[in-house]
């Protein structure tokens, strides 16, 4: 049975091989409504991705965009209040296609997915099974092959590693004694909350092994 309360774990040693060489810490912000189900169609505002090297767990570098919807182009109220981004930087921001072809580019220059393996770091399913999902849809584009390899759920590792039930980012920060930095439900801020959770669980001698896969 699952606890409400973690496990204390004893520190490991930090030289563990992790099975990849890289992580991106990804967290996407999409449109919203109150009240909208699981079939309002999502599109995505914000894209970040921090690239973590394994031997250390620290950030080597990121990725940031925001992205233009083409289905809803206009955000709602409660979008702007929830993710904190105005209307003024979606409008002049690129449309996924053209935002994703500088993530490429952005892979590319870090021989992400070629010589250098890598898995994509993420808090619980949604942002890849449901959100990137959506957005090619709407984009009527292919979906990326590095999109559909399995990868690092962070909120189901974290439950399982301490043996507790699975929590949010706030809760499992709160865990080390932490609080979240930056504003809740911003993309950007909640990949680096995310990335501060991936090095505390590698420091107490968690593997990221993939987790998630794309079906």
């Amino acid at each position: 049975m699952l606890n409400s309360n973690c496990s204390v774990v004893q520190p490991h040693n930090l030289n563990i091989p992790q099975p990849f060489q890289y992580y991106l810490c990804f967290d996407v912000e999409a449109t919203c409504e109150q009240g909208g189900g699981f079939d309002y169609k999502n599109e995505i505002i914000e894209f970040p991705a921090l690239l973590i090297e394994s031997e250390t767990f620290n950030v080597v570098d990121v990725f940031h965009s925001y992205v233009k919807p083409s289905y809803n182009p206009v955000l709602s109220k409660f979008c702007i209040d929830l993710t904190g981004i105005p209307q003024s930087t979606i409008d002049i921001s690129p449309s996924f296609p053209e935002m994703l072809c500088r993530f490429q580019d952005f892979l590319l220059s870090h021989k992400l997915f070629n010589d250098n393996s890598c898995a994509f770091l993420t808090d619980g399913p949604w942002d890849i099974r449901d959100f990137i999902t959506k957005q090619c849809k709407i984009s009527k584009i292919p979906r990326p092959k590095y999109f559909s390899l399995p990868w690092v759920d962070a909120r189901t590792m974290f439950a399982k590693f301490y043996n507790c039930r699975p929590r949010n980012i706030p809760s499992m920060l709160a865990h080390y004694g932490l609080k979240f930095e930056g504003h809740e439900h911003s993309g950007i801020d909640d990949a680096k909350n995310l990335a501060i959770i991936a090095k505390r669980l590698w420091e107490d001698g968690a593997v990221f092994r993939t987790n998630r896969r794309f079906r």
